[in-house]
């Protein structure tokens, strides 16, 4: 199924507008030939899963080991440039080196009859972002068991790829995967310096990974882990609010409000939550990333502290 780029949600076949967040819709056009059936190298594909600003995904097998697995082929405009393929082939080590179960493992990357395609684990199951769109359709706001659930793991996988010096650069709801137990896992690591995101993409994805991204990325400046765990805080604000803290109709709004704008009170908008919530908003958005949590054990801590029923603080 189609998402729409600018905020990861599942779209209709036919579709002007998101539902969610309102904006234009502009979705890549379906390959000429569709490669179910096909094989690539190694790889049977069995099915079409879904398309995004930067690749197309597909289930597959390995005839050989009989394991199911999810090849993501780089759209042909991205695999064109020179400069997507020598990222390509400089992060691909270092990706696939990654080992934790809450990101999902990057079995291999090849280029086939000049298809670009990475070969990941399969992870049966919905995105984040579908389960925040559900909830918003409910009118539900995510319970604080779920959030710790979910967060609390992603923090981890955070700090676990920060320490092997890998920054994600592109954390959103549309990267999480949620497996049929609801285990979180994220996906799509190193993706974004592979391609060169603000360069090499559509601007509707570029608009998409706005609603995201750190002042120090919106500002091009250097990125450290902190720029994701500013990512994730923006997650966690829409798990909690029902909505991004910053929005707007252009890319230059989105970007310039993640520089200047005050965080939204977060408990304005889910009156359920402690008090407490505001205050720790407020230091994982923080704008000057001296100012946030240094790690995501800190930031798993506050919203421990936070969020936990009051028996199971301690």
């Amino acid at each position: 199924m189609a998402e729409c780029a600018a905020c990861s949600r599942p779209l209709g076949d036919v579709a002007e507008y998101c539902d969610y967040c309102g904006m234009q819709v502009e979705v890549p056009p379906m390959p000429t030939s569709d490669l179910t059936g096909r094989t690539l190298g190694r790889y049977r594909i069995t099915a079409f899963v879904g398309r995004g600003g930067m690749a197309t995904v597909y289930k597959a097998t390995h005839p050989g080991l009989a394991q199911t697995v999810a090849v993501k082929v780089l759209h042909a405009h991205m695999a064109c440039d020179a400069g997507v393929r020598a990222r390509f082939q400089h992060e691909a080590q270092a990706v696939a080196a990654l080992r934790h179960p809450n990101i999902v493992r990057v079995l291999d990357f090849d280029c086939i009859n000049e298809a670009y395609l990475m070969v990941m684990e399969y992870v049966e199951g919905p995105t984040l972002a579908e389960r925040l769109s559900a909830l918003v359709t409910q009118g539900r706001r995510m319970p604080p068991r779920e959030v710790l659930r979910i967060f609390a793991p992603l923090c981890s996988a955070l700090d676990y790829a920060h320490r092997k010096g890998m920054i994600h650069r592109d954390v959103k709801p549309g990267n999480v995967l949620l497996t049929t137990e609801g285990e979180p896992v994220l996906s799509d690591y190193g993706i974004a310096k592979i391609v060169g995101v603000t360069q090499h993409t559509a601007m509707g994805t570029v608009m998409g990974s706005a609603y995201y991204m750190s002042p120090e990325q919106a500002q091009g400046l250097e990125l450290d882990g902190r720029s994701d765990l500013y990512s994730l805080g923006v997650v966690l604000f829409e798990a909690l609010a029902g909505r991004v803290p910053y929005s707007g109709d252009t890319l230059g709004t989105v970007l310039a409000r993640h520089i200047t704008a005050p965080v939204p009170p977060v408990c304005v908008l889910n009156d359920e939550l402690p008090p407490t919530m505001d205050g720790l908003m407020r230091v994982v958005l923080a704008k000057a990333p001296a100012e946030r949590f240094r790690t995501g054990r800190a930031l798993a801590t506050a919203m421990h502290g936070s969020l936990a029923p009051r028996g199971a603080r301690s």
